[in-house]
């Protein structure tokens, strides 16, 4: 997730809102574990 923030410019608490926003709508999967896993797009823009 810090890869995120950093690329991003945004906040920690931003990149968690939004990741569980996106979870939520069914856009994004997580496959794997926390550590060794990746997200899945399902839904593009």
């Amino acid at each position: 997730m810090q890869s995120l923030v950093h690329k991003t410019g945004v906040s920690d608490s931003t990149v968690k809102r939004e990741l569980k926003n996106l979870i939520s709508k069914g856009w994004i999967v997580r496959i794997g574990s926390d550590r060794g896993g990746w997200w899945k797009v399902i839904k593009k823009l």
